[in-house]
């Protein structure tokens, strides 16, 4: 099997491998994501390398502007999963609140 490959060690240049069928289906399948997995890959302008620097640049060609709002958690919440993201009493339907947390050891796992 012959395939054309870019080459990022030698300034990106294009280069042509020959390999067995074998072989070339043993890196093939490497790439092969298991059932229920996601493949999340970023390039370009949204590769971790890039991201800052780029999003600002397009942001100042796109003339937009980001205005960071200072929210609450519970006001994060509800705009982003609507009402019924706040805790409701059962009975009645109203709001509760949360007074305090204790941050408590996890439940041993079910068997």
């Amino acid at each position: 099997v012959t395939f054309k490959w870019c080459n990022r060690k030698d300034n990106y240049k294009s280069e042509t491998q020959t390999i067995t069928g074998v072989d070339f289906l043993k890196r093939f399948v490497e790439h092969i994501v298991p059932p229920h997995f996601r493949r999340i890959r970023h390039l370009g302008f949204l590769s971790a390398r890039n991201k800052s620097k780029c999003l600002e640049l397009l942001r100042k060609d796109l003339k937009v502007t980001i205005h960071k709002l200072k929210l609450s958690r519970a006001q994060v919440l509800e705009m982003k999963f609507g009402k019924r993201s706040c805790l409701s009493c059962k009975d009645c339907g109203g709001e509760l609140a949360l007074i305090l947390s204790y941050p408590g050891k996890r439940a041993p796992p079910a068997s």
